[in-house]
């Protein structure tokens, strides 16, 4: 973190009020961190399971051709997002795994979902960032948590 970032963050701190808020703050992002940390393992998940599936089935023939499904699923650095702020029904649509993009509310959003950058994601305008499970800032050209 380079020190106007550094700077950006301990400021938005001190303004935040008091301790107990600052505390709160801090706990609820880390939840949510690990909330959205979690959404972006789904793709290991599931890809395991396939495999587990066809572990299962009994005549060899469909046995190998169930592996042969599981390893053509798209996997990470396969994907192909879609551009910041473009609307979205699911998460895979933005590459959460290479982009830090999930499907979510922006700032500029409405009540529409969109590709939205979490914790990291590259970003030229804090409208890229999302606002919901937490908040995200632009600062530096990456997303922050507020």
């Amino acid at each position: 973190m380079d020190e106007r970032t550094f700077d950006d963050v301990v400021r938005r701190w001190s303004m935040a009020g008091s301790r107990r808020g600052v505390l709160k703050s801090a706990f609820a992002s880390t939840l949510a961190g690990l909330g959205i940390a979690s959404l972006l393992d789904v793709d290991d998940a599931e890809a395991k399971s396939c495999k587990k599936k066809c572990k299962d089935k009994k005549d060899k023939k469909k046995r190998k051709e169930c592996k042969q499904k599981c390893q053509t699923t798209p996997g990470p650095g396969t994907c192909t997002p879609k551009a910041p702020e473009a609307p979205c029904a699911s998460s895979e649509e933005c590459c959460p795994n290479e982009t830090k993009y999930t499907c979510g509310l922006s700032h500029n959003s409405g009540l529409t979902n969109v590709c939205c950058g979490t914790q990291g994601a590259a970003c030229t305008t804090t409208f890229q960032c999302c606002r919901e499970p937490i908040s995200f800032n632009c600062v530096g050209g990456q997303c922050v948590p507020l």
